[in-house]
């Protein structure tokens, strides 16, 4: 057979195609045809109607369609439809480095796909990930976990002409799914809306420390003779205090752990090298007030919390997720590699810090993603501890409750669901914390290092090896390790060589702000177009000139920033609330007469759209002017008080 070669990349996949019993009710017969450049092509009959799945031209197809999608770097890309991949081909042509997702609806099709073409390269692609169901609300809560909020601003999709036809209803399921599994989980997309400010104001406060420490990038492969130890906050994190301590004392490996868990191991003596830390959110302080860092090293994201960053007596290596401003702003570091990845859960930052470190094995402790014994995290923790002065407050209250009865009640108020533990025994969990297992899972298919999962509890359980922590103790004084772990961290924080270039910076914001301005100016004057639609609304023979404004105005709807990839992008998500807005208006109004009511209704939307994105564009001036302001402050010069706007 020609797809042969799915029985090692694709299983699973191969047993559903090879089973020569695949129905579907949507299409009734699918015949091969060439298309007029000699290409294979196929032709699919459905309610009584028969459509080819590319054009006569599908590389023109093709570019037509990634033109029209406008592609931007800094969105999800997911591709509706496979086909014979024409499409995808130019998208991996363009942007060979971008993840894609590609959705396919039936096993109808893409068993005639594959019997048609050779389409290995795709799936040996690791960028490329193929998602093919039936159940199209499946595919749209699946895809929640391919979004990334530190990375993605937004979603791109490139529908295939045919698919829409075929199925007219399953592209809007989808994306209606999408959206809701996307709100439902803890890293949703309202957090993302909600706390945008946060990422902003934090990563401008947080630019003056720039030069202050050095960056991740001078831990890169420096422990290569080192095994690392990544330290979760889990329930099951309590069992293994004495061996990460002996561990520590002994320098028998680099431990990283989140901020979480650090003032648990704190109290128990112990102090990890080093402490991930990224959450922009006032409430993750919870974790570092009152608390002394000065015998660990922190990890700290640019866009942190801004308060984490003036903490006293620390030391810290910087790094970036690539997120909106930290994007910008890190252009001008002479050295842009200080990237860490991240999704969702801090633990994934951890993990890549001891890939990019050199670590040639990685444990994982504590990292149950999972409320083993009812508990939410492991006892201490700076939550528990609310917990205890909760309790201490009223005298009475322990004689009602416990502890452990609040840790229920809080268990109560999120999403449980059960699944599998590591022994086949259930354990109760989280979707959220599903998703965060599962994206470890992958990554570590990625690593070449070994993984070891010695949690001992929990949902950790796939491409990763199972093992005691004092089965790991043990093999590891075996070892002939001759590395002072804590040197060697002292002696690589010395580098602080940044030589962050704050005048290019400051030079470039001042061009940012007369661009930004240029753009007020262009959405006000898309307001009075609007304005001008009531005059013509109530005359039939202006149709032409309203059309004409309709279209210009959603042409210029980016207020002439849209080949300006970074201020369209910021703008986009300071603006993000009214973008989804502005696209669900447009989708409903497709098809719908033009018509006295519907001119006055749409006249009005347009004024008020082109009003938030000019009290957005004032934010991005605000933005830039602290930036700018950052930068006076760290040069201090003649030149900038003469050029100061």
């Amino acid at each position: 057979m020609i797809y042969d070669y799915l029985k090692e990349i694709a299983p699973d996949l191969y047993t559903i195609i090879d089973s020569q019993s695949i129905e579907d009710h949507r299409i009734t017969q699918v015949e091969e045809i060439e298309t007029k450049e000699g290409c294979p092509n196929f032709r699919v009959t459905h309610s009584n109607s028969k459509i080819s799945i590319h054009s006569i031209f599908p590389t023109k197809e093709a570019t037509k369609l990634y033109n029209n999608l406008k592609f931007s770097d800094n969105k999800l890309t997911i591709v509706f439809g496979f086909g014979l991949g024409y499409h995808i081909d130019l998208l991996l042509e363009k942007h060979p480095n971008r993840d894609i997702i590609v959705i396919e609806p039936s096993y109808k099709i893409i068993l005639q796909s594959l019997r048609t073409k050779c389409l290995k390269r795709f799936f040996e692609n690791p960028k490329i990930k193929i998602l093919i169901s039936t159940d199209v609300q499946e595919i749209g809560k699946i895809l929640e976990g391919f979004y990334n909020f530190h990375i993605h601003s937004g979603v791109q999709i490139l529908e295939l002409p045919s698919y829409l036809k075929i199925f007219p209803n399953e592209i809007s399921v989808i994306k209606e799914n999408f959206l809701k599994a996307i709100k439902k989980f803890t890293a949703n997309m309202l957090t993302v809306i909600e706390s945008g400010t946060e990422y902003t104001s934090n990563c401008i406060h947080n630019l003056r420390y720039f030069n202050n420490f050095p960056w991740v990038s001078n831990l890169f492969d420096q422990f290569k003779s080192m095994p690392a130890i990544i330290i979760g906050a889990g329930p099951s994190l309590s069992k293994h205090f004495d061996l990460l301590r002996k561990i520590r004392e002994e320098n028998l490996a680099v431990l990283i752990t989140v901020d979480t868990a650090y003032t648990i191991l704190k109290d128990q003596n112990i102090h990890p090298h080093f402490v991930c830390t990224a959450d922009p959110s006032p409430g993750n302080f919870i974790h570092f007030k009152n608390t002394d860092y000065s015998k660990t090293t922190l990890i700290l994201e640019a866009s942190t919390y801004k308060n984490v960053f003036d903490i006293d007596n620390t030391k810290s290596f910087l790094c970036s997720f690539d997120g909106y401003y930290t994007q910008y702003v890190l252009d001008f570091l002479p050295k842009k590699d200080q990237k860490l990845l991240s999704w969702g859960s801090i633990s994934t930052t951890a993990l890549d810090l001891a890939s990019r470190m050199g670590c040639q094995s990685i444990v994982f402790v504590g990292q149950d993603l999972a409320h083993t014994n009812l508990l939410t995290h492991c006892e201490g923790s700076a939550f528990d501890k609310a917990i205890d002065k909760q309790l201490n407050s009223n005298s009475r209250q322990h004689l009602y409750t416990s502890k452990l009865t609040i840790h229920i009640m809080k268990l109560l108020e999120k999403s449980i669901t059960p699944d599998a533990d590591i022994y086949n025994q259930m354990t109760l969990t989280q979707p959220n914390l599903k998703l965060y297992a599962n994206w470890l899972e992958n990554r570590f298919l990625e690593l070449d290092a070994q993984v070891i999962n010695a949690t001992e509890n929990g949902i950790l359980k796939n491409n990763c090896q199972q093992a005691s922590l004092q089965s790991v103790y043990d093999a590891l004084k075996q070892t002939n390790i001759q590395m002072d772990i804590d040197s060697k961290i002292n002696s690589l924080y010395q580098k602080i060589d940044n030589h962050y270039d704050f005048t290019k910076l400051y030079e470039d914001t001042l061009l940012k702000v007369d661009q930004i301005n240029e753009a007020i100016i262009k959405a006000r004057s898309l307001q009075e177009q609007a304005k001008l639609l009531y005059k013509y609304k109530d005359s039939t023979e202006q149709k032409l000139k309203i059309r004409q404004l309709f279209n210009k105005m959603g042409k210029d709807r980016h207020c002439g920033l849209e080949k300006n990839l970074l201020l369209s992008s910021l703008l986009e998500q300071q603006n993000q609330k009214a973008e989804l807005f502005f696209s669900n208006v447009m989708k409903k109004n497709i098809g719908r007469k033009l018509d006295q009511e519907m001119v006055e209704e749409l006249a009005n939307f347009y004024y008020n759209f082109f009003d938030t994105k000019i009290n957005a564009l004032n934010l991005l001036i605000e933005s830039m002017n602290t930036i700018k302001e950052s930068c006076e402050t760290n040069l201090q010069s003649d030149y900038l008080s003469k050029n100061c706007v």
